[in-house]
């Protein structure tokens, strides 16, 4: 009888500072981590080529994501291991073997107990009291969705603070958190779709054919900015948002299309609410609705408005897309809230989606996160935006979010829902690329942190998001490949 599934689990670790480690210490973890699954995988490869729709399912670790301070023979252990399976997931994906790596964060199991004296003084202050997960959490993912769909089960990481990345340690509470990811060639996401930004700023007659032009290369989705004026631009051509994607939806017929971000400084539930209703209209249902809490900043202050700190902000936006997603998703609404009212407000006819345009909540906290997850159909973010970042610090921070992100997703009752997006915006990483290749390692790595779709802007002659626009084209030849890593 032939096997038709191999789940391989061999880890053993023992931290401490990478020059106290013993030869005896490092040869032990490399052996039984990396070749005591390679080994395991050469035994039964032969059975499972020979029948297709087989299984290899192999036990990385959170730690095989990202490089952890004090686990400086675990980590390159585990690293193997993720890479030998995206390996076999490439040399035998045409014999119909699924090839899953499972990357889980800390556990409560005998394994970490007996680790926890051995951990370097600087390894316990960055875990910063994260409690690990129960074994129960860590399997949950799995069977909802079955090893046999190549699923991926990343760990992530806690915020950590900008001089503990400089330091290049995101890791201890880096190893609470939990995600499920499609296992691929090059990144964890089955599928990744390419977004793009346009900048409102050109007179329609010459911005129609840039809009077309990104339907016509295969981009995904098309997106811009929902501001009153911004940034260095604040002094420059701007036109305002809805307009700008009721003309984009009437000179175009399948890319969707989408507000990135609309925020409470400036906008009401009730206008806004009948303004994107009848945008979805015109899209013929290709709406996305990107909405944010919103900072201080021009936008926050131009209607006169009193300015909101941090938490009443988040009060605000909660209340805001409570209200907006009944208004649209019912013909009268009425409300009396804290920060907004509605008196018998009519939507008619209603939203060509039903029961309205998806929300994607932008987020880097737990707050808005959780809201992201009860409220929406999908989680955005922009990762740190802070001057002085270098591209791997920008990524640990990003990852950082996504852990956190996962370890509250763990928690809920249910799953997320089949197709919840989860949208990266990647132009601070985009912007220091140098060549189309290395826009598409960019995306590939968005991918191998679970990001569903990505978002780049089109490239202006100036800055912001000074480029080539002839990238896009390069871009677009990548993008079947993209769409099925």
């Amino acid at each position: 009888m032939r096997l038709r599934s191999l789940i391989t689990c061999a880890g053993i670790t023992k931290p401490g500072y990478f020059h106290e480690r013993t030869d005896d210490d490092m040869q032990r973890q490399l052996d039984v981590n990396c070749f005591g699954t390679v080994w395991a995988v050469r035994a039964a490869l032969p059975d499972l080529r020979a029948r297709r729709g087989s299984t290899i399912t192999c036990m990385s670790s959170a730690a095989g994501l990202l490089g952890v301070f004090g686990y400086g023979a675990y980590c390159p252990s585990k690293f193997a291991v993720r890479g030998l399976t995206e390996v076999l997931r490439q040399e035998y994906k045409a014999d119909g073997v699924t090839v899953t790596t499972v990357c889980p964060p800390d556990a409560d199991t005998p394994m970490l107990r007996g680790e926890q004296p051995l951990k370097p003084p600087e390894l316990l202050a960055l875990s910063n009291g994260a409690k690990p997960l129960t074994a129960e959490q860590v399997a949950r993912p799995a069977r909802g969705h079955g090893v046999r769909k190549g699923e991926r089960h990343p760990g992530g990481e806690h915020q950590a603070h900008r001089d503990r990345l400089r330091r290049g340690a995101v890791a201890g509470g880096a190893l609470h958190g939990l995600a499920h990811r499609q296992g691929t060639a090059q990144g964890y996401c089955r599928h990744v779709r390419v977004g793009v930004v346009l900048l409102p700023e050109h007179e329609w007659t010459i911005d129609r054919a840039r809009w077309q032009r990104a339907e016509e290369l295969g981009f995904h989705t098309a997106w811009t900015y929902d501001h009153l004026a911004w940034r260095t631009m604040a002094d420059g051509p701007w036109h305002a948002t809805i307009p700008t994607l009721v003309a984009a939806a009437l000179s175009t017929s399948t890319i969707r299309l989408g507000t990135l971000v609309a925020s409470p400084n400036l906008r009401h539930p009730v206008p806004f609410a009948k303004d994107l209703m009848t945008l979805d209209s015109m899209s013929q249902g290709r709406l996305t609705v990107a909405i944010g809490a919103g900072t201080a900043g021009h936008d926050a202050s131009v209607l006169g408005w009193p300015q909101l700190d941090p938490r009443r902000r988040a009060d605000r936006f909660e209340e805001f897309v409570d209200l907006l997603g009944l208004l649209l998703s019912q013909p009268v609404t009425d409300w009396s809230g804290e920060y907004y009212s509605a008196v018998d407000a009519r939507m008619i006819p209603g939203c060509v989606q039903q029961p309205r345009p998806p929300f994607v909540v932008a987020a880097n906290g737990p707050r808005g996160m959780r809201l992201a997850q009860s409220r929406a159909e999908g989680w955005v973010t922009n990762g740190p935006s802070h001057q002085g970042f270098s591209t791997e610090e920008w990524w640990a921070s990003v990852g950082a979010a996504v852990g956190s992100f996962d370890a509250l997703a763990a928690e809920r009752e249910s799953p997320l829902a089949a197709g919840y997006v989860r949208l990266l915006n990647i132009e601070e990483a985009v912007g220091r690329a140098t060549s189309v290749a290395e826009i598409v390692d960019v995306i590939a790595r968005a991918a191998s942190l679970g990001f569903t779709d990505v978002v780049l802007a089109w490239p202006r002659p100036t800055p912001p998001y000074q480029g080539d626009e002839a990238w896009m084209e390069g871009l677009a030849a990548e993008l079947p490949a993209l769409h099925d890593l």
